[in-house]
């Protein structure tokens, strides 16, 4: 962490991502005192929620916190206990109302609050209700992300499986969302499968009314640019260009981030994309870019 924050003040965006809760990090405080004092702007983070105090919301929106993204499935909190085992989804929605009221008597606009919704079978019925729940709590964006099976008995949830069903769900979806000005983003993974079932005529319909989730035919590069403009560094220092890619740049603990980031194989990586031929780390995984 160290030697990622004395890149903190020049990063467009300075994320702490979904593999695991920020809010329990205990040099979270001492993140945001550096972060206060650098005055970028560019710090973000993933959190389900059910964590955060009044305090801590306080603290975030003091220290000018610019987005913060929540990890919300469903508005129905049984299905939510059912999909978040131990979680309270009226937690996460007074955490909401937290930072929206210190939002309000700061009167600042940050950070801004997006839903990263993650979604299968069981929940994928309930994006229009996400939606309006959406927007009952002053959330102005929805970031609609596919669920990968990493354990082959959820693999039936996966919604390859339940193409009507999803078709339809983002068709009521981005009707509540035009309805509501909600702004309702589908993630690069959902627009792929779609892509890849193209000839089917519930999906190739839905492609035909919104092209721009029709990735067929297009170049590498305009798929992805997570090699130019993205780093994800785990807990032990390993620095990988994305979440799913199996390529290793090098590791933040033994190396600078220069040394890191001009890698060998990170120009490797670079060059493949430019010359529009996948890597084999690249291959088969949840973004399905190979598609």
């Amino acid at each position: 962490m160290e030697r990622l924050m004395r890149v903190l003040p020049y990063v467009e965006v300075f994320t702490l991502t979904p593999l695991g809760e920020p809010l329990l990090y205990t040099g979270l405080d001492r993140l945001l005192e550096r972060y206060e004092a650098a005055g970028c702007g560019n710090l973000q983070l993933t959190t389900n929620g059910n964590a955060m105090t009044e305090e801590r919301a306080r603290r975030l929106v003091e220290a000018g916190t610019r987005r913060i993204y929540f990890s919300i499935d469903t508005a129905d909190p049984a299905t939510y206990r059912d999909m978040r085992v131990g979680g309270d989804l009226s937690k996460a929605t007074e955490a909401i109302a937290h930072l929206n009221d210190w939002k309000t008597r700061l009167a600042v606009p940050h950070p801004e609050i997006v839903l990263a919704s993650t979604f299968m079978r069981r929940n994928i019925g309930d994006l229009p209700g996400l939606i309006r729940y959406a927007h009952a709590n002053r959330i102005h964006r929805v970031s609609v992300q596919l669920m990968e099976a990493e354990d082959p008995a959820m693999e039936p949830e996966t919604l390859a499986y339940h193409l009507p069903l999803t078709v339809e769900s983002l068709r009521e979806g981005r009707r509540a969302a035009e309805d509501l000005g909600v702004d309702m983003v589908i993630h690069l993974a959902l627009r792929n499968l779609l892509s890849a079932h193209a000839a089917e005529p519930d999906v190739a319909a839905l492609l035909g009314a919104q092209p721009a989730l029709d990735l067929r035919g297009r170049r590498l590069m305009d798929k992805c640019l997570y090699p130019w403009t993205f780093l994800v560094v785990d807990t032990d220092g390993e620095a990988r260009p994305c979440c799913w890619a199996a390529i290793r740049y090098g590791n933040l603990a033994e190396q600078t981030f220069d040394e890191v980031w001009n890698s060998p194989t990170a120009q490797e990586t670079r060059k493949s994309f430019l010359a529009d031929m996948i890597p084999p780390g690249c291959r088969q995984k949840h973004c399905r870019v190979d598609l």
